[in-house]
């Protein structure tokens, strides 16, 4: 998948890190390559690319946002994993609605979304009650 953004990949930033780890874990692609043409580079040996194959990411400058998405989509993928393999029923529940209260929050309308979340303290907040709902389904 090429997503084409030009918000800047040496900068931290919302939309990055939403793009690369709630979209990521929501659309389940099996890897991605951004193109940042807001750079002013016109090669591609200047590190305006950043690109991963599986779970391997490829050298880029201002790779923070990636690491951040990838710890979100961890995150992301250990509760859908626990929620997959069953366990004990209230705590599931809540973790279904969690996970469907964020595909419907980070809708397939990007842009829309990224308008409406002004603060990188937002996606932390998701992270958390994540893996406070990974911590009650782990839990004896």
């Amino acid at each position: 998948v090429l997503w084409y953004e030009c918000y800047g990949l040496g900068m931290p930033s919302i939309e990055q890190r939403a793009l690369r780890g709630i979209y990521l874990w929501k659309e389940t692609v099996d890897g991605i390559i951004d193109w940042d043409n807001g750079g002013g580079y016109d090669k591609l040996t200047e590190h305006n690319m950043i690109a991963f194959a599986g779970c391997r990411p490829l050298a880029r400058l201002g790779l923070e946002n990636t690491r951040q998405a990838l710890t979100d989509l961890a995150y992301l993928h250990t509760l859908e994993q626990l929620v997959q393999a069953g366990g004990e029923s209230a705590h599931r529940a809540e973790a279904e609605r969690l996970l469907n209260w964020i595909r419907t929050r980070f809708d397939s309308d990007y842009h829309r979304v990224m308008l409406d979340l002004a603060d990188p303290q937002y996606l932390d907040d998701v992270r958390q009650l994540v893996a406070g709902q990974i911590e009650k389904m782990v839990k004896p």
